[in-house]
């Protein structure tokens, strides 16, 4: 990725991927030159976004390049479709910092104790999220606060959120 200014090498321990990989990616600064290196095998036909949050600094006033995304596909095109809403804790003033939105695709056996997301994002102060460039379908959407950050709900001190009914994603959504 190509910045117009020289940029900070910060480490970028924060930089999510969605639909999550096996390894976390590598990532090297040269000047105004940013690269992301994968660890195979990432999934065929598949919208992958890179979520920078606001880990992207210039070198010289240090000024945050705040949430910046990187969208790239596996297959002939980049998925469109796009979901915001809310996460509404049932007890008051429960802290949802952490906290992430997350879809899984609508099928026999997948639930948020066995199977990682398809798609996340983390929610903001208010709760809000917005998750972009879903593949059209059928999906389970919950809200995860996940301590051991494995995607998982498998831990008895993580919240979990859930809508009863699947909802379906589609490019008007």
């Amino acid at each position: 990725i190509q910045f117009d200014e020289f940029i900070q090498d910060n480490g970028f321990a924060q930089v999510l991927i969605s639909p999550p990989i096996s390894k976390p990616p590598q990532v090297r600064v040269s000047g105004k030159k940013l690269t992301l290196k994968l660890t195979p095998p990432l999934q065929p036909n598949t919208t992958y976004t890179v979520n920078f949050g606001s880990e992207i600094k210039d070198l010289n006033e240090s000024n945050p390049l705040e949430n910046f995304t990187y969208v790239f596909s596996t297959g002939q095109f980049i998925d469109s479709a796009a979901i915001s809403g809310v996460v509404k804790p049932a007890i008051q003033d429960l802290d949802l910092s952490g906290m992430m939105a997350v879809l899984l695709k609508d099928s026999e056996g997948v639930s948020i104790t066995n199977t990682k997301p398809t798609y996340f994002a983390k929610l903001n102060s208010a709760g809000a999220f917005t998750i972009n460039n879903i593949r059209q379908g059928r999906y389970n959407i919950f809200g995860l606060k996940d301590q051991n950050m494995n995607y998982l709900y498998d831990q008895p001190n993580e919240l979990v959120a859930f809508n009863k009914q699947a909802i379906e994603i589609s490019d008007s959504a």
